[in-house]
């Protein structure tokens, strides 16, 4: 996800309207905080991987607390969005 939002702002300018799978159309400075969430929530969680921290550890953990209020009104929570995304995490 962060090697296409990457792509997406390579390829974008201030006139670029982006539609997303989901919500309204977005902008590149919308797509670029985008991309910071993923990349922080990505850190975060290759954090508590590289510690040894087992799925429901890392959820326990909350290590996406303080982005919910932006970002966690989608389809997800942070709890089910850390299930999902973070057997995955490098």
């Amino acid at each position: 996800m962060i090697a296409a939002a990457e792509q997406l702002l390579a390829e974008s300018d201030d006139q670029t309207k982006i539609i997303p799978g989901h919500g309204p159309l977005a902008d590149k400075a919308q797509l670029a905080a985008y991309r910071t969430m993923l990349v922080t929530a990505h850190g975060r969680l290759r954090t508590l991987k590289e510690q040894g921290k087992t799925v429901e550890e890392a959820v326990a953990a909350k290590p996406l607390a303080d982005l919910e209020k932006e970002w966690g009104d989608g389809l997800f929570t942070g709890d089910r969005w850390i299930e999902i995304i973070y057997p995955g995490v490098y």
